[in-house]
């Protein structure tokens, strides 16, 4: 929350709305990772809706909960996207030094690669439980 309302604030370095900040825009590549650090925020906002109580996963079933858990990767990759080539943080302090980004960027497809394991094996129960 203190970061949305930080951008809203920022006029000097953003110059953006409100409904830029919360929705999608993608005509150009500020803006595209600008959505990309909305996706992970709403994506954040389900998961912990969907943690708050044992009995929301009694109503949403469990394969449901798991899936919707599962975006947790998606989550991950968005917010480090968003934050590698939008974050101001990184751009004035020691984490930019090219070995730092080799790392995170070896650390992001390694994360990659497991998400698309995990939703390989999802669809895969998926289809099984359909037949």
């Amino acid at each position: 929350f203190i970061h949305l309302v930080n951008t809203l604030w920022d006029q000097y370095a953003w110059s953006l709305s409100l409904k830029e900040v919360l929705w999608f825009n993608f005509s150009s590549i500020t803006k595209i990772m600008l959505a990309l650090g909305v996706i992970a925020f709403y994506l954040f906002l389900i998961i912990i809706f969907t943690s708050i109580t044992p009995k929301i996963m009694k109503i949403i079933k469990y394969k449901r909960w798991y899936f919707i858990h599962s975006l947790s990767y998606v989550l991950y990759i968005a917010a480090i996207t968003h934050s590698l080539f939008l974050g101001t943080d990184l751009k004035i302090s020691n984490i930019s030094t090219p070995l730092t980004l080799i790392a995170f960027s070896s650390f992001l497809t390694l994360t990659l690669l497991n998400a698309i394991l995990v939703f390989t094996l999802i669809i895969t129960k998926l289809k099984d439980i359909e037949e």
